[in-house]
Parts: C-alpha cells; sequence; structure tokens
C-alpha cells in the first residue's frame, strides 16, 4: 500500500533512506504541491486515487493542516510550484502564439530589468549566468531557448597523412561533432550550448551566421565555444561566452543530446526558458514564470525612464531611445 502510494505521487524510492513516518509526510506534503499547483483538493485526492490507509490519510490532513495555518514552507512551496524545480518529462510544446508573446514581452528589456522582475517573485538567487560569462562585443539579445550539450573528446586521435586527416576530420564532422539542433531552429531561438567548459571553437563565422538566417538571435556557451571572432563582430552575431578559442573541434568535443536541461554559468537551463542578454551579462527566465517576470521587469523599466527623462530635461540633453 506504501508503495502505492508513494509511486502514485511520483515520488517511489526516497523512503528506502528515511523513517517511515517522516517518509510518509515528506511525500504526502509533496503531494499537497502537486494538487496545490493543479488547484486538487489533496485529502480527496489522497483518498480517491490511492486508496491510503487511513495512517496515511491523516498524515496528508496534518500536513493541509500546516500549511492552511501558514507554518509549512510557503517559499519553498512557491518554488516547486512556479517552477524552480522542474522537469522536461510532459511539458507542453511552446505554440507559435506564446513564443511570439514572450519575444514581444521581453524585446525592449534590460537584462537589469528582468533580474529585478524576477526578484519580484521571489526568485533573488536564481537566473543570473555567472558574470565570468561575457559579451563578445557591446550587444543584446533576446530570445527562447534552444538547448545542446557537448562532451569532451576522449577517443584516439588517428596518426595519418595530411590527406587521410582531411578524410578523417570530414567523418568527425559528421558522426562524433555534428549539430543536429541546427535543423530544427525557429525564428527567436537563442542557442545555448553547454560544451563542459571545454576550448574549442565550436561556433565560429560560417555557422553563427548559418543559424542567424534560420532565425537564431544569440547564442550562450559556458566554454570558449566561440572563434572566428572578428568576422563575427562584423557579422554583428551576438556571443557570451566563457573565453574566445582557437581550434576546431575535432578530437576536443563531442556532440551528446539536444533539447534538454544544461546548466550554464550556474544557471539551470530548459528549453523554451527566456534569455535575455545584454552588457550587463545574461540572465534566465523559466518558462513558467516568464509572463509574471515581464509584468514586474517593466514596471521597472517604466520608473527608469520616467526619471531618467526628467534628469535629462533639466541637464538639457536630447532625449534618446533609452528615455522615450
Amino acid at each position: 500500500m506504501m508503495n502505492r502510494f508513494f509511486r502514485g505521487i511520483g515520488c517511489i524510492g526516497f523512503h528506502d533512506t528515511l523513517p517511515d513516518e517522516l517518509s510518509i509526510k515528506m511525500h504526502a506534503w509533496m503531494l499537497l504541491v502537486q494538487c496545490r499547483a493543479q488547484n486538487v483538493n489533496a485529502s480527496k485526492r489522497v483518498g480517491e486515487l490511492y486508496g491510503c490507509c487511513s495512517s496515511e490519510r491523516e498524515c496528508v490532513e496534518e500536513v493541509i493542516g500546516l500549511f492552511l495555518q501558514g507554518r509549512f514552507g510557503k517559499l519553498l512551496l512557491h518554488n516547486v510550484v512556479t517552477g524552480t524545480h522542474r522537469t522536461t518529462k510532459g511539458e507542453d510544446r511552446m505554440s507559435t502564439e506564446e513564443r511570439q508573446q514572450l519575444l514581444e514581452l521581453y524585446k525592449d528589456l534590460r537584462v537589469t530589468d528582468v533580474r529585478d522582475g524576477m526578484d519580484w517573485v521571489g526568485m533573488h538567487g536564481y537566473g543570473s549566468v555567472h558574470h565570468e560569462i561575457r559579451p563578445l562585443f557591446r550587444t543584446r539579445a533576446v530570445g527562447i531557448a534552444r538547448t545542446a550539450r557537448y562532451l569532451p573528446y576522449e577517443g584516439p586521435v588517428p596518426r595519418v597523412t595530411g590527406d587521410e586527416y582531411t578524410e578523417w576530420v570530414k567523418w568527425y564532422y559528421k558522426e562524433v561533432c555534428n549539430d543536429p539542433w541546427g535543423q530544427d531552429i525557429e525564428e527567436g531561438d537563442f542557442i545555448c550550448l553547454d560544451v563542459a567548459g571545454v576550448d574549442v571553437g565550436l561556433l565560429g563565422s560560417n555557422n553563427t551566421l548559418d543559424f542567424k538566417l534560420k532565425g537564431a538571435r544569440g547564442y550562450l556557451t559556458n566554454g570558449g565555444g566561440i572563434r572566428d571572432t572578428d568576422e563575427v563582430i562584423m557579422q554583428g552575431i551576438p556571443v557570451w561566452s566563457k573565453f574566445i578559442s582557437q581550434g576546431m573541434d575535432q578530437a576536443r568535443i563531442r556532440y551528446y543530446e539536444k533539447d534538454t536541461p544544461i546548466a550554464i554559468g550556474g544557471v539551470a537551463i530548459y528549453p523554451g526558458d527566456v534569455v535575455v542578454a545584454d552588457g550587463d551579462g545574461v540572465v534566465v527566465v523559466p518558462r513558467k514564470l516568464a509572463f509574471e517576470v515581464a509584468r514586474y521587469a517593466h514596471q521597472e523599466l517604466r520608473g527608469d525612464k520616467e526619471g531618467r527623462k526628467k534628469l535629462y530635461e533639466k541637464l538639457g540633453w536630447e532625449l534618446d531611445d533609452t528615455v522615450k
């Protein structure tokens, strides 16, 4: 019966390491969180769906009572319900309408505005990519996260002639370090590549331009990840990386997976998250929070514009786009 209860709420396994009473209460609370997020009556859900015995039902009711009294982890509950703890399983594909709404909402927002918006919904310690990841040049970009992960290459390098090496490189790019995510790019994507900190030029003057033509708005990586930087800057391709690299991909890095959660600069990035980047760095907004965060981010932007506009006028300065 207990296993059925745990399995029903998707939490099987924790009870192996916890006392039975504590385990039941923890999972009862997790059930409460799920029901709270789905606006479902928790005690009814337990009784009807999981066939719990009275002691288990009593535990759930006790937890519900603590919650209603405001004594049971409101902040943690907020984080779980709103998306800090997330899973890609069963997530809906973003509709064209939602994508366009988010791109429109965030197109004029600065990183600092979005950072403030995150604070307003209680996400003070989340979303800001580590400051060691910087823009290649002063620019800005907003997009919807498209993720991919690469791993260091652990195989041997063949001892061959130069001509044979040329053929091996062709094989490597086709079979080992390819970019299948590139075929999926949609207008408004922000390409987020976890390259495990490897010093390699996965992105360059050619492929960044190709992906831009397909709709990519910007690129974020946690390694070198970028080379041919003179041309990339000249072409105006927005890139945020940890450092600049020189080497090609072969014998350095290999493709692993796409459209999965990745980690860059201390932030978990999921497909569909909103990415905002400018000279102040990068901030990532969980998709579930994106509309609420945008509301308060715009509130901050309006206040900043109004305040600076008055100062411009007092200084006799001509109004520019940042205060209009």
